[in-house]
């Protein structure tokens, strides 16, 4: 006997295991969604940067 769940087929037109459908998406925009995560990676490492800046900018500001 078949294992019942490696006989699903989605292209068949057959039921989709639950996250069938984001496993078949994930190749397609794989490459976006990791231009966009390391987009968003950066953007927050700038942010924390120039929140360093001003804070060390300030306390230059009180010392002088």
């Amino acid at each position: 006997m078949k294992n019942p769940v490696s006989s699903v087929n989605s292209k068949s037109g057959g039921p989709d295991r639950p996250g069938a459908a984001i496993n078949r998406l994930l190749p397609k925009y794989e490459n976006a969604l990791t231009v966009i995560l390391n987009l968003i990676q950066n953007l927050i490492k700038i942010m924390r940067y120039e929140t360093l800046k001003q804070v060390q900018g300030d306390n230059k500001q009180v010392q002088g």
